[in-house]
């Protein structure tokens, strides 16, 4: 068994609210960071193919987040939106379990999820109705989250990944008397 002090168990703790749109822009953002550097210095190939690499491994990752985070960002907005006005009805079943749960419990797990201090979470006694509608919408927007970033892939990402690396390649890539990529670029464009 793995033991924290409190001070890291609450830092841990506070990803309880990492939404898509959070998981989408951290993962982006290292790979940014990281990727093309390691494809830029890629001992076992020539110059030529590791300029290109890092170049399209760049755009696939730039375009790759601000695709994946917008859409993730809308879908996420819009399943919170259809439970907070009504369109999507938190089901019963989800209503009783947070009604059982006990005031203090419930306070203690909405100070948690809000990030707020206990003190400031209010006796209400229809708490339980805010906080199953806030996590339920929770719920619907990250499954609506996970559904914008598919169609988006498909709609947005991959077209606007072509487009780019077309231009880029066009710009920063060597090119032959027939503006076409070097023979040993020709394969790894084909694969890609």
């Amino acid at each position: 068994m793995v033991y924290f002090s409190p001070a890291v168990t609450q830092q841990i703790s506070n990803f309880i609210n990492f939404t898509p749109t959070h998981q989408r822009f951290t993962l982006g953002a290292t790979g940014i960071v990281s990727q093309p550097a390691l494809d830029y210095s890629n001992p076992w190939v020539d110059k030529d193919t590791r300029k290109y690499s890092a170049i399209k491994t760049a755009i696939k990752i730039f375009v790759g987040t601000i695709t994946g985070v917008l859409s993730r960002y809308g879908g996420q907005k819009m399943g919170e939106w259809l439970v907070n006005t009504g369109k999507m009805e938190v089901p019963q079943s989800i209503l009783t379990k947070f009604k059982n749960m006990g005031p203090d419990t419930l306070r203690y797990e909405f100070a948690k999820v809000k990030n707020i201090p206990i003190e400031k979470v209010p006796r209400d006694p229809n708490l339980y109705k805010t906080f199953a509608k806030m996590r339920f919408g929770n719920a619907v927007g990250w499954v609506c989250a996970v559904l914008a970033a598919a169609v988006a892939v498909f709609a947005l990402e991959i077209p606007f990944i072509n487009k780019l690396l077309n231009r880029a390649l066009k710009k920063f890539a060597p090119q032959d008397d027939q503006n076409q990529p070097p023979d040993n670029l020709k394969q790894i464009n084909k694969t890609a």
